[in-house]
């Protein structure tokens, strides 16, 4: 509450998300609204149209040449840079018994929630939007998948500026930057979880994801049976895998 976040209320909101948490990978916990409940009458079931066009890593192969340059800015707590209006704010209640209170307080979420099926596609639009701001102010090259952002130029130099006005342009706009995963100018860094050398115009994982990917796949040779969890969890690695594979006849088709 002392960062904005939250806005106490006297008046009990008019949907009110169920409240979860889970671990990043850091160790830190994020805290997840469970918009789809209560059910049919939570804040998802009445949003409509969550479909959106992502930058993807396919866009990154497109515009890719031999011996480009390239830099990564991820942002820290995107969403929670993302002010709601006022007048959305009964619609992103909470609820929370503190310690020795004998009834709950109640709260509107004042920033763009976590688990609200539009919250991907709304800040989609906005990093798109700072993409198009960087190409028609300073004629930088970046894409942007949600809060990871990737400038693309064909000297050193470019790529350095074009970093530098990345970060200064988010942070104009009232972003935070996580300082410590900014990377580049480089020929070769990790996008979205794949190694992009454009030296060699090839994708590759980095090293801890392919022992675990090869773990995975030894695991499942001597199996008979696996459960329905398993075998998603198993496709939804095959392919992410693939992107590579696919990537690499982009890049060289170029």
């Amino acid at each position: 509450m002392e960062l904005g976040n939250y806005v106490v209320t006297k008046t009990k909101p008019i949907i009110i998300s169920s409240i979860g948490a889970i671990e990043k990978s850091n160790g830190d916990v994020r805290i997840i609204h469970d918009a789809s409940l209560p059910t049919g009458i939570s804040l998802n079931s009445y949003t409509t149209d969550t479909s959106c066009s992502y930058m993807d890593l396919r866009h990154a192969l497109k515009i890719i040449k031999r011996n480009d340059y390239l830099g990564k800015i991820d942002l820290k707590s995107a969403y929670r840079s993302v002010k709601c209006h006022d007048s959305d704010y009964p619609l992103t209640g909470l609820q929370w018994t503190f310690t020795g209170d004998d009834s709950p307080t109640y709260m509107y979420d004042a920033k763009l929630p976590f688990g609200h099926a539009r919250s991907p596609k709304i800040f989609q639009q906005l990093s798109a939007s700072v993409c198009e701001i960087m190409k028609c102010t300073y004629n930088i090259t970046c894409i942007a998948y949600l809060d990871d952002f990737l400038v693309i130029e064909d000297t050193f130099h470019k790529c350095q500026t074009g970093i530098r006005f990345l970060i200064a342009t988010l942070r104009r706009l009232g972003f935070n930057i996580s300082w410590n995963k900014i990377e580049g100018p480089s020929q070769s860094l990790t996008f979205l979880g794949i190694v992009i050398n454009t030296c060699s115009l090839s994708l590759a994982m980095p090293d801890k994801k392919r022992l675990e990917f090869h773990d995975v796949i030894l695991s499942f040779q001597n199996r008979k049976r696996a459960s329905v969890k398993q075998l998603q969890s198993l496709c939804g690695k095959l392919n992410w895998a693939c992107q590579m594979v696919k990537g690499v006849e982009l890049l060289c088709g170029d």
